[in-house]
């Protein structure tokens, strides 16, 4: 059995349908939340159905039972997360609607499959530009990361290239302080022979003296 005109009376009577709020909504100031909740106070017009009052939710506003749950173009609506799933769909009966977790990457896979699949995304309205605008998004993502790696190269280059030059620099220190003290050491060891001769000197002055008052004494 067709669903078609089940779902064309859905849509006639939900276009008839009043909106179903607390009674205080109204005119509440904004202090009574937007939402429902039903009538319970004995004297309530509301729930006694008084005419002019808000309407209480009743059996009368709902859908054919046929039509439950099904999507406007009469499919069951399907939360896909996997390409599994995806496949294991109906195409007559049954529709995908792609989880909102999904990442941009599974996005575009279950796009391609539905297509080849004809499967049909009840929550994508344009299954091809949609696939245009994720590969387009990939495509920018992936030019992106290059260009970020060629920067983090180029930094860790420059990086490298300093800490050569900084070494540079410090072996040069290095070997200028090993040279001065080098020198230092020379001129010790020059003064330490200077003075040792002068000493050795001294000393044999000091002994012909010496020699010299004995020689006299005798």
């Amino acid at each position: 059995m067709s669903t078609t005109p089940l779902l064309a009376v859905r849509h006639a009577q939900k276009r008839r349908k009043p909106l179903f709020v607390v009674k205080e909504a109204h005119h509440g100031g904004g202090r009574v939340k937007w939402r429902w909740r039903a009538a319970r106070g004995i004297h309530s017009y509301v729930r006694q159905m008084h005419r002019g009052r808000p309407a209480m939710p009743t059996p009368g506003f709902g859908a054919p039972k046929a039509v439950y749950g099904l999507h406007p173009t009469g499919l069951e609506p399907i939360v896909v997360h996997t390409i599994s799933q995806l496949v294991a769909l109906n195409p007559t009966r049954q529709g995908a609607i792609l989880a909102s977790t999904l990442g941009q990457k599974r996005r575009f896979e279950l796009l391609n499959v539905a297509t080849s699949k004809k499967i049909m995304i009840l929550n994508v309205r344009d299954t091809g530009k949609a696939i245009e605008k994720i590969s387009a998004a990939i495509a920018r993502r992936k030019q992106a990361k290059q260009k970020r790696l060629v920067t983090k190269q180029q930094k860790l280059e420059e990086k490298k290239s300093a800490g050569q030059k900084k070494n540079k620099e410090k072996n040069k220190e290095k070997d200028h302080q090993k040279s001065k003290n080098a020198q230092e050491n020379e001129g010790a060891a020059v003064s330490a022979e200077v003075t040792a001769e002068q000493t050795q000197e001294k000393e044999k002055q000091e002994k012909e003296f010496a020699e010299k008052i004995i020689i006299q004494k005798t």
